[in-house]
């Protein structure tokens, strides 16, 4: 992991502990499994992607991806009989996945997403829970 990758993390970990709301879970959800009405804010980062992942930053693809803070921190687990998946707990930053969406209208603002959840298996994938998106609307700030 590259040093500019490393610090950004530590700062937005930094963000998301000291954030209002980040004692309370808002919910337990499965992965594989139908999500609905989780809030947050989208925003963009950019990431190495292949073929060195940020090992050489001069050839390396470099990648946008959508990241939801969420207001509040939620659980994930696997459904009965999943072997493949581990429980996660106090989940606030969740990547965003999109075939069909384009989320740059989104960026840096509140909304409300539905989809699926995954556990982050592949290379390219940057928080521990992957949401597969269904949904998204942008919320009203209160």
């Amino acid at each position: 992991m590259t040093m500019k990758k490393t610090l950004m993390l530590i700062v937005l970990a930094a963000a998301l502990y000291f954030s209002p709301g980040a004692g309370a879970q808002a919910g337990s959800y499965f992965f594989d499994t139908p999500v609905a009405g989780l809030t947050g804010h989208v925003s963009a980062f950019l990431f190495y992607g292949p073929p060195g992942f940020g090992e050489d930053p001069e050839h390396d693809s470099k990648e946008n991806h959508y990241l939801l803070l969420l207001e509040k921190p939620i659980a994930v687990a696997p459904k009965k009989g999943d072997t493949s998946n581990e429980a996660v707990s106090n989940v606030r930053l969740i990547q965003i996945r999109s075939k069909n969406n384009d989320l740059s209208r989104f960026s840096e603002k509140k909304v409300m997403v539905s989809g699926k959840l995954y556990t982050a298996a592949a290379g390219g994938n940057i928080t521990d829970v992957v949401m597969e998106l269904a949904g998204i609307e942008q919320v009203n700030e209160k």
